[in-house]
């Protein structure tokens, strides 16, 4: 009876190894998908926050050049009525270049012109 209680408390202990070697690799593997998912979904946030700091520049130099106005103070200008995307001029003095901030859910571009 002991020989036979021994050989299954190896396998018991055997067993629990494996099965916790398992679970670290499951909690690693977890992790970096984790860490992609976030990491692509930030990638769409960002174009949406190029495309608002492209449109502020575009705002900002036409009324430059059509109407001649010398400073554009735009702050947290909403791109559309549909999703939260902001711009914010944050220099221009007359001259180049425009900088211009783009935001979308937490995530900020930065763009800038010289002309």
């Amino acid at each position: 009876m002991s020989k036979l209680f021994q050989k299954g408390s190896i396998a018991i202990a055997l067993s629990v190894l494996m099965l916790s070697v398992t679970l670290v690799i499951s909690a690693g593997i977890y992790s970096l998908m984790i860490q992609q998912i976030r990491a692509s979904s930030q990638l769409g946030h960002s174009v949406v926050a190029i495309y608002a700091a492209e449109s502020g520049l575009e705002k900002c130099y036409f009324d430059y050049r059509v109407d001649g106005i010398m400073s554009c103070s735009y702050l947290d200008v909403p791109l559309d009525t549909i999703t939260d995307a902001t711009y914010t001029i944050t220099e221009f003095n007359g001259g180049s270049p425009i900088i211009s901030v783009g935001s979308f859910k937490e995530v900020n571009r930065r763009v800038e012109i010289t002309w």
